[in-house]
Formats: C-alpha cells, sequence, structure tokens
C-alpha cells in the first residue's frame, strides 16, 4: 500500500510518496520518492461529493437485556494502549521507589483502566501477562502501605 503526503516547499506542491512494512512487529515506513503537482486542485476535482438525504430515524424498542457489542479495534488503538500501560506501569513503580504511595495508587488505577480496556482485546496469555505485570505493582503498594 502506498501512502501520500502533500507538501508545500517554495511555493511548491510536492507529494512525497512512502510504503509501509511490518518489521520485527513494528510498521516502517519506506521512502519511494517525490513528484511535483502541475496542477494544485487536480486532486481535488477527482473527488465526487456525495450527497446523502437525511431522514428521520425510527426508534428501536429497548430491550431489558444489554447486548454486547464487539468493535473491531485497529492496530494503532492497540499500540498506542500497550504504550500507555508501559507508561503507567514505570511511573508507577517509580512512585513505589520513590515511597510515593498516594501517587503510585493513582497511576495504578489508571493502569488499571488501560488493562480493562486491553482485556476486551488480547488473547488470554497476554491477558495474563498483563495481569501479573498489575499484581506486582498492587503487591508493591501494599507493603509500602503496611509499613
Amino acid at each position: 500500500m502506498v501512502f501520500v503526503r502533500e507538501i508545500k516547499k517554495g511555493g511548491k506542491i510536492y507529494r512525497y510518496l512512502y510504503k509501509s512494512k511490518r518489521v520485527n512487529g513494528k510498521v516502517k515506513s519506506i521512502y519511494i520518492g517525490r513528484e511535483e503537482v502541475k496542477d494544485i486542485h487536480a486532486h481535488k476535482e477527482s473527488k465526487a461529493i456525495k450527497t446523502h438525504k437525511i431522514s428521520k430515524k425510527n426508534h428501536k424498542k429497548v430491550s431489558s437485556e444489554p447486548k454486547a457489542v464487539h468493535h473491531k479495534v485497529d492496530d494503532k488503538w492497540m499500540v498506542d494502549r500497550i504504550i500507555e500501560f508501559n507508561r503507567l506501569m514505570e511511573e508507577s513503580m517509580s512512585f513505589v521507589i520513590q515511597n510515593k504511595i498516594e501517587a503510585a495508587a493513582n497511576h495504578y488505577n489508571k493502569l488499571l483502566n488501560v488493562y480493562n480496556q486491553l482485556s476486551n482485546h488480547i488473547s488470554d496469555e497476554e491477558k495474563l501477562k498483563l495481569y501479573d505485570k498489575t499484581k506486582q505493582i498492587y503487591d508493591r503498594i501494599q507493603e509500602l502501605n503496611i509499613e
């Protein structure tokens, strides 16, 4: 798949072409080349304007049983949540080392929220690994709280 970025330089518009490739579990952008755009509005003319007729929505009957709706989650969302989980884990461990129990507990609560978001979208093995990490932090906070 080729991605295009349009950048203005010196009054001219250039299209930079990139190709994405997964290497060792990470997505890398590979530069292909650039081209100068001759007509500034040429790419806008090719896009057709779509009009939609807005109609009144029918209200659905409310059922007493809640329905579980699973949404497909893209990789970027997953990567962002994992990075946030690791960041919160490191920060809460640093607060534990500094004996700042309240700050560590606040970060642990945020960590649990991220864990709950991730737990719906990951496999059981990964869920167990994340649970072990959160359990270690919880145990350390409890040890400090007892002292």
